[in-house]
């Protein structure tokens, strides 16, 4: 993690699924020339490989033969296997690892953030006594693709990536939340970090962890029960820009 001049209170927003908006995915693997240019395979493609990501990070967490995945060797895997379960061919030219890396990190690079984004950091940039960062457990050269063309790509990451933090887990395992606090030098006060995010497991680990989480629901679903959790947000909006006005509100009033 890098070091900042940190605040009274810490806003960690997790960044692919919260800030950036990964449903263009799958219209960008079409430009990368997956499933012949399909579209509808492509976006089906897209879903399943982020559902395969989700699957092999629990399964590098919880497997008891010690070994882990690193996220390059996550992306790699759960995009051959939702290939391979589609039957979309990676022969050829997708044959190499290094090749279909570059392909991915190629997929990411025209990714956007969500609407009210740059508003919200912009309004923490003007507050006093309050600080953020953006959290990925993607690899480095992943999120440098994604901000090579985003106008806030100088924003603080919090990377909890193993080849990053040096810790062999992904989220939500309670040790990336504790070395996030760490990191913002906030241990004695882990309730003052706030963890906003619009992943459930996400905001599990957070809360188990004692920060303060808060729930996206931009489609205005209702926050349902991760199951073997009793763990529920803090509270919920509707979408980042919300959810920062409340913590500047909180902050003031305290």
């Amino acid at each position: 993690m890098s070091d900042f001049d940190y605040g009274k209170i810490h806003v960690v927003i997790d960044m692919y699924g919260t800030a950036i908006d990964t449903s263009s995915l799958g219209a960008n693997l079409v430009g990368q020339g997956f499933a012949g240019g399909n579209p509808d395979k492509c976006e089906e493609l897209a879903k399943l490989w982020q559902q395969k990501q989700d699957e092999w990070k629990q399964w590098s967490n919880n497997n008891t033969t010690g070994t882990r995945l690193s996220a390059k060797e996550m992306l790699l895997r759960s995009f051959r296997d939702a290939a391979d379960l589609l039957g979309v061919d990676l022969n050829g030219e997708f044959k190499d690892d290094e090749k279909l890396m570059t392909d991915i990190e190629e997929s990411y690079i025209n990714l956007k953030d969500f609407p009210g984004v740059s508003k919200a950091l912009n309004k923490i940039d003007h507050e006093s006594g309050i600080m953020y960062t953006l959290a990925t457990d993607s690899s480095e050269c992943l999120v440098t693709a994604t901000l090579s063309k985003y106008l806030l790509k100088n924003i603080p990451i919090a990377s909890t990536s193993f080849e990053d933090s040096g810790i062999e887990y992904y989220r939500p395992h309670r040790e990336l939340y504790d070395e996030c606090v760490r990191g913002v030098d906030m241990q004695d006060h882990p309730q003052d970090v706030y963890w906003v995010s619009a992943n459930p497991n996400d905001i599990v680990g957070a809360r188990a962890a004692g920060l303060t989480a808060v729930y996206i629901d931009r489609e205005d679903k209702g926050w349902t029960n991760v199951v073997g959790s009793h763990y529920t947000p803090s509270f919920t909006t509707k979408d980042i820009e919300e959810a920062v006005d409340k913590i500047i509100n909180i902050k003031r009033t305290a």
